[in-house]
This record gives C-alpha cells, sequence and structure tokens, in this order.
C-alpha cells in the first residue's frame, strides 16, 4: 500500500460513472384542469383542517373521505394533461460558454438600470440567455433551439412558466449531490 493509493482504480473507475444531475418541472397545458387541480387542492385542505376541528362528526368525514377522491382525480387528469420537462447538467465548460455566447447587451444593461437594476450584475442577455440554456439542457420532450424559441414566443405560454422552464433548466446546472453524512 503505497502512499495509500491500493483504491485508486477502484476511484477512478466510479468517478467515471457519475451522472449529469437533473431536474424537472410539470406543466399542464389546460387552465381548466391545472385550475380543477388547486380547487380540489384547497378543499382537500379546508375538509383536513375541519376533521381536525371536528374528529367525531360523520358528516366531516365524509367529506374529507370526498375531498380525497376529488384530489385523486384531479391529479390523475393533470398528469395526463401535463407535460413533464427533463433538464440535465451541460457540465461546467458548456455552461460557461453558453454565458459567454450570450453575454448581456448594451440594451440589456439600459433596461436593467431603467428598472432600478444594476446593469453590471447581469451574468446573460435576459433575452437570449433562457432560451438557449433551456434547448441546452433539456433532455425530455427533446427539442431544438427553434422550438424552444416558439414556446418563448407563444402568447398561451406565461411569464412564469416560462421562468420555471428557465429556473428548472439553471437549477440542473446549479444542483450538486453533495451528502453530508455528519460524523457518520
Amino acid at each position: 500500500m503505497e502512499n495509500g493509493n491500493d483504491n485508486r482504480p477502484a476511484v477512478k473507475d466510479r468517478l467515471k460513472k457519475k451522472e449529469a444531475t437533473r431536474n424537472k418541472v410539470r406543466i399542464t397545458m389546460s387552465s381548466d384542469i391545472a385550475d380543477a387541480l388547486s380547487e380540489a387542492e384547497e378543499a382537500h385542505s379546508l375538509a383536513q383542517m375541519s376533521l381536525m376541528q371536528n374528529e367525531e362528526d360523520a358528516d366531516v368525514k365524509r367529506k374529507l373521505v370526498d375531498a380525497e377522491e376529488n384530489l385523486r382525480v384531479a391529479k390523475e387528469a393533470a398528469i395526463e394533461d401535463s407535460i413533464e420537462f427533463v433538464f440535465r447538467n451541460v457540465g461546467r465548460k458548456a455552461f460557461d460558454l453558453l454565458i459567454d455566447q450570450h453575454a448581456p447587451t448594451a440594451a440589456d444593461r439600459k433596461e436593467a438600470e431603467k428598472q432600478g437594476g444594476n446593469p453590471d450584475s447581469l451574468q446573460w442577455s435576459p433575452s437570449t440567455f433562457p432560451q438557449a440554456l433551456v434547448a441546452a439542457s433539456i433532455i425530455h420532450p427533446k427539442m431544438t433551439q427553434e422550438e424552444v424559441q416558439e414556446i418563448w414566443d407563444d402568447p398561451d405560454w406565461g411569464g412564469d412558466e416560462l421562468t420555471q422552464l428557465f429556473y428548472c433548466a439553471l437549477g440542473a446546472q446549479q444542483k450538486s449531490r453533495i451528502v453530508r453524512m455528519g460524523n457518520a
């Protein structure tokens, strides 16, 4: 056991097997189904609170059972109607290259200043980097840069939905699998 390196080959083999981190978000395609799920979640929460206050009331118990069934049905409908977007880490070098390729423009800096922000704090162009990162890191469903841009340009896609796609893609780049074991 020279220099304590007797396990180097085994560690090297394990390092080669490391997978890129992933992140995912699910977005429903129908507002009605999303609203029905929100309403079912709220009704279920209210039924649970009501049961806490009236534990012996059979009518309250029945309402909770009904709310649970309605929530189950609403979740199934939302899963059927939604798309799960999955993103993977593209690697540090590719991520840095994307940032360089989508550096903030003079117009981006001017807009940031107009909005009361610090233009020097911009790391990338908010008008091009989100779409580029989504396209570079999405693994499901498979999408091209052009298809991602179509979503960004589609008036039926709200700002929050696009922000969630971007944050999910960004989160895949910043996520780690460091395990804190304490004193174990």
